[in-house]
C-alpha cells in the first residue's frame, strides 16, 4: 500500500458567530462539521468570555465583521478593552496566572488592533511562584512565563511589574532567572520574595539572586525584598524562637547595599526580615537615590540600622513596622540617624516599634 503523503497543515482563521436561532455563541473555521461547536458545551471555556450576559443580537452584532468599535479613535478602544480586560481577571482566582491570561485570549484573535493593545495589557504584571522540595511541583503557568520571557523577548519588554516567589531550598526560578531578567527592559516595579528555613545558610543565597538579576534593571524605581520563613508566618513566631536568630542570615551592609545601588533610578524600598551586620563604608554614605524606605520584622539592633541610615541621600519618607520584641532596636537610639536627614525628611511611621 502506497504511503499516503503529507501535507503540510494550513493555518485556520477563527471564525465567531451564533446559531441560526441566535441562542449560542458558536466557534467554527473553514473546515468544520455540520453543527458548529457551541461554547456552552465546554462550561469552563463560556465562563472565560465576556458574553454571558449579552442578548444574541447584540453578539451577533458584535462578532461579524465589519467591527462597529474599530471605528472609535485607537485611544478609546484601548480604554474599553482595558476596563473589560481587567473586569474580566478580577473574576478569576487571584495570583492565578492561567485564569488571569484567558480573557485576553478571548480577544486577541479578534483582529490585530485587539492583539497589539491586549498583549501588552497580558504582560504587563508577572507573578512567578516556586515550591520547595517537598512539593514537588511548579506551577506549570510559571513553567511556561519563564520559557516565553526567555525565548519572546518581544513578550518580555511589555513587562512593567515582577513579582517573584522563590524557596531557598529549591528554586526553578532562581535557576532561570539569568535567562530572562536581560529581556525585562521596561521593567518599573519589582518585587522578590525569599522563604527559608532559619536553620539554613540565607545570606549567600540572597546576595546572590541579588546580584544575578538588579544589574539588568536599569529602569526599577520600585523595589519590594521580603525574607520569610518557609512557611510564611514569622509573626506566629515566638520571642524565644526569634531571640538567637541565626548569623547566617544576616546580611552585610557593605556587600547588600553595594548590590542595590545599582539600581540608580530607584526611588521606594522596602524590606521584610532585614537583619544587618558590620558597618558601612564612606563610599556608600549618601549615595541611594532612594526617598522612601520601609522596613518590617527588622530583625538587627539599632546600631545596624544606624549604619543602614547613613546610606539614602535624601530620605523623605522613613518607616518601622512590626520589630519583634526579641529585637535590640530601640527608637530614641535613631535619633543621630535620622537628624542627618532633617532637611529631606517630610514623614515618619512607626507601629509596633519598642
Amino acid at each position: 500500500m502506497a504511503k499516503r503523503k503529507r501535507t503540510k497543515p494550513q493555518m485556520r482563521q477563527l471564525q465567531l458567530g451564533v446559531t441560526p436561532d441566535n441562542s449560542l455563541v458558536v466557534v467554527g473555521g473553514k473546515r468544520y462539521m455540520k453543527q458548529p461547536w457551541p461554547y456552552e458545551v465546554d462550561l469552563e471555556l463560556f465562563a472565560h468570555l465576556p458574553f454571558s450576559d449579552c442578548t444574541g443580537d447584540e453578539i451577533y452584532r458584535a462578532l461579524n465583521p465589519p467591527f462597529r468599535i474599530l471605528d472609535l479613535p485607537v485611544e478609546l478602544i484601548d480604554e474599553i478593552l482595558s476596563l473589560a480586560y481587567i473586569a474580566e481577571c478580577n473574576r478569576g482566582p487571584r495570583h492565578n496566572a492561567g485564569a488571569r491570561f484567558c480573557p485576553g485570549k478571548s480577544l486577541l484573535p479578534v483582529c490585530k488592533l485587539f492583539y497589539r493593545l491586549i498583549i501588552a495589557r497580558m504582560y504587563s504584571h508577572i507573578h512567578l511562584r516556586d515550591y520547595p522540595d517537598s512539593h514537588n511541583a511548579v506551577p506549570i503557568e510559571t513553567k511556561l512565563l519563564i520559557r516565553c520571557l526567555e525565548e519572546t523577548p518581544s513578550l518580555a519588554r511589555h513587562c512593567t511589574n515582577l513579582n517573584i516567589h522563590s524557596y531557598a531550598t529549591a528554586s526553578l526560578v532562581s535557576s532561570k532567572i539569568d535567562g530572562f531578567m536581560p529581556n525585562l527592559t521596561n521593567l518599573r516595579s519589582l518585587g522578590i520574595s525569599v522563604f527559608f528555613n532559619p536553620d539554613d545558610g540565607m545570606s549567600e543565597y540572597i546576595l546572590s539572586l541579588l546580584k544575578r538579576s538588579l544589574p539588568h534593571l536599569a529602569r526599577v524605581d520600585k523595589f519590594l525584598l521580603v525574607m520569610e520563613m518557609s512557611d510564611g508566618a514569622i509573626e506566629d513566631w515566638s520571642d524565644d524562637a526569634t531571640e538567637d536568630w541565626p548569623e547566617e542570615t544576616q546580611q552585610p551592609i557593605p556587600e547588600f547595599c553595594g548590590i542595590i545601588d545599582v539600581l540608580r533610578n530607584l526611588k521606594y524600598l522596602e524590606i521584610h526580615g532585614l537583619n544587618l551586620t558590620n558597618d558601612i563604608p564612606k563610599s556608600l554614605k549618601g549615595s541611594s537615590p532612594i526617598t522612601s524606605l520601609i522596613l518590617k520584622n527588622y530583625r538587627g539592633d539599632s546600631a545596624g540600622l544606624n549604619e543602614f541610615l547613613q546610606w539614602p541621600g535624601n530620605l523623605e519618607h522613613f518607616a518601622l513596622m512590626d520589630t519583634p520584641a526579641s529585637t535590640q532596636c530601640y527608637l530614641y537610639d535613631l535619633g543621630t540617624a535620622l537628624f542627618s536627614h532633617r532637611h529631606s525628611l517630610k514623614s515618619l511611621e512607626f507601629g509596633n516599634v519598642l
